[in-house]
């Protein structure tokens, strides 16, 4: 472990950022939308025990043992037709495959300004937010360094955007601090770009904290119904179990701010 490890700072998830998928098949997997979960409940249990014999000179126990654990997650539906169909799989002891997906709040936030056609000269501007620069001169050696300047003139901006990138392009922008999850596009416009046929293309990469966990299910047993806040409801308890096909009971794929680092 590194002595002096970098604090990643929370991103939390709200209800609303969640969608899940129930599909019949792993290589289906994320395709068929559950529109009304109403509550999950994801369970890992029984991983060890107390190891504890009788004897008065112990104070507690004294090890702890490998049990037998179980897995289980259990979905509250609205009992319409969709959210009835698990009773099918439950009488045909089918295989299922959940997907739960979260997506968050943005985490790196890019976009990307190239030049190309074989422009060699002319003038170019950059817009975010109902501002636009002055006229910014190019050259195949038209630093990075030169394009930040001009771009952080713009009141919209400021000190909350840095531009990387070789000289010439492509210049990468990378908005920080007031700007780290506002998504609004930029726009650049070929003004008086020469050389070949000028192109001018603007490109968004946003990076979002996602989540997304899959499982491979058995239908054990369904819960009385129940009412919801005034919904109809039904929750179903699945068995989470090993597909040989896939070849994996679950899954976890996290994207997390490790990648602003």
């Amino acid at each position: 472990m590194t002595a002096t490890p970098t604090a990643v700072a929370l991103q939390p998830s709200a209800g609303k950022h969640f969608n899940f998928y129930l599909d019949p098949t792993f290589g289906a997997l994320g395709t068929t939308q559950l529109l009304k979960v109403l509550n999950v409940d994801f369970a890992f249990t029984g991983l060890y025990g107390m190891f504890f014999p009788l004897n008065r000179a112990n104070l507690g126990w004294q090890a702890h043992v490998d049990l037998n654990p179980g897995c289980i997650i259990k979905l509250l539906l609205e009992a319409d037709a969709t959210g009835m169909t698990p009773l099918t799989n439950l009488q045909a002891g089918t295989t299922q495959f959940l997907d739960i997906k979260g997506q968050g709040l943005v985490i790196d936030n890019n976009q990307t300004v190239t030049i190309g056609g074989g422009a060699t000269s002319g003038n170019f501007t950059l817009s975010y937010k109902g501002q636009t620069t002055a006229n910014i001169a190019y050259a195949v050696g038209l630093t990075a360094a030169t394009v930040q300047t001009a771009y952080q003139l713009l009141s919209t901006v400021g000190a909350n955007c840095t531009v990387s990138g070789p000289a010439g392009g492509p210049y990468v922008f990378t908005y920080t601090s007031l700007l780290a999850t506002d998504t609004t596009a930029m726009t650049a416009t070929n003004v008086s770009l020469t050389g070949g046929t000028p192109t001018l293309v603007v490109t968004q990469t946003q990076v979002y904290a996602t989540f997304e966990h899959q499982l491979a299910v058995k239908v054990s047993k369904p819960n009385p119904f129940s009412d919801k806040d005034g919904v109809f409801a039904e929750e179903w308890e699945f068995t989470i179990v090993e597909d040989a096909t896939w070849g994996a009971a679950q899954k976890f794929l996290i994207t997390n701010l490790l990648t602003a680092l």
